[in-house]
């Protein structure tokens, strides 16, 4: 959907109020939504191989031996993903934790997202909510963007735009595209449908433009 079409019809759905219109828009935020939870771990996926660009496998695992957080967290990925060592979900878990227990905001992250997609663990909600928020109030983006998604969707904590807002905001002051984008649905359709409150276009406006700019499908 090219940005012009999508400013059409939230246009159309803020000053005529057409159910048809955001029935459409409903569902396409689920299609993005789904998408994000497909990509929990795609920025990590691409640091790990430029690591290991720099690094062996064997090289990174001394490292992490030796309690190098960041190696720690990339020996995680590893296991995670399966690159470099045969996956192994537990053993993911294990460097994530020696990481995250030092700090690292990176590793907090990987662990909510282990929580999020029952990786080698039950799924639960408030893990996730727990370690994204631990990493998202160091700045890590991705923390921030998906504490917002969970705020939104109300999922282990209860709905909330505002928080959603905040925490899109911050990722979306980073340069996160579809913090970016999420954000110019909330002021321009979402947050006036759902909460009542006068839509703002020129925010909506301002954010879309920013997630086109970086090539953000709208």
């Amino acid at each position: 959907m090219t940005s012009f079409l999508w400013g059409v019809l939230v246009a159309v759905a803020v000053w005529l109020g057409n159910r048809i219109v955001q029935r459409l828009l409903d569902k396409t935020v689920g299609e993005h939504v789904d998408a994000v939870v497909d990509s929990l771990m795609e920025s990590s996926f691409n640091a790990m191989k430029a690591y290991l660009d720099k690094y062996t496998p064997s090289e990174v695992e001394v490292k992490a031996r030796q309690g190098d957080p960041e190696a720690q967290s990339y020996l995680g990925d590893m296991y995670y993903f399966g690159r470099g060592v045969e996956l192994d979900y537990k053993k993911a878990m294990e460097w994530y934790r020696k990481a995250a227990d030092q700090g690292l905001a990176k590793a907090q992250y990987s662990i909510g997202v282990m929580y999020n997609d029952r990786r080698g663990v039950q799924q639960d909600y408030n893990e996730v909510i727990k370690w994204y928020r631990k990493a998202a109030e160091q700045g890590y983006v991705e923390a921030q963007f998906n504490l917002g998604r969970m705020y939104a969707d109300g999922e282990g904590v209860e709905q909330d735009y505002d928080e959603a807002i905040k925490w899109w905001r911050k990722a979306a002051d980073q340069g996160h595209a579809e913090a970016q984008f999420y954000l110019s649905e909330m002021y321009g359709l979402m947050y006036s449908h759902y909460r009542g409150v006068k839509p703002d276009h020129e925010e909506a406006i301002k954010w879309l433009r920013r997630a086109a700019e970086q090539g953000h499908a709208i």
